[in-house]
């Protein structure tokens, strides 16, 4: 959904999280990457590649605003 090289305009993370909605999250050592929010059954939140190749990275629901830095709100980029 988002290529390699696009520009993402994120607003800093201030509420609930949205689910099915895209964040900037940190994930060592990748730093910064755009990753799509789900809940999870066991009450954590999963992080989702849009991309298949990558696997979904379950987070505690406690202190996710040290791991979730924003919601994206655009994206510009070549199609």
């Amino acid at each position: 959904m988002i290529k390699k090289g696009s520009i993402v305009g994120v607003i800093p993370l201030s509420e609930e999280l949205e689910e099915g909605s895209i964040y900037l999250v940190r994930r060592p050592p990748f730093s910064l990457v755009v990753k799509r929010v789900l809940m999870g059954d066991d009450g954590k939140i999963v992080l989702r590649s849009d991309n298949k190749n990558y696997p979904d990275q379950p987070i505690p629901n406690e202190g996710y605003g040290n791991i979730i830095v924003g919601k994206v709100i655009w994206v510009w980029q070549m199609i």
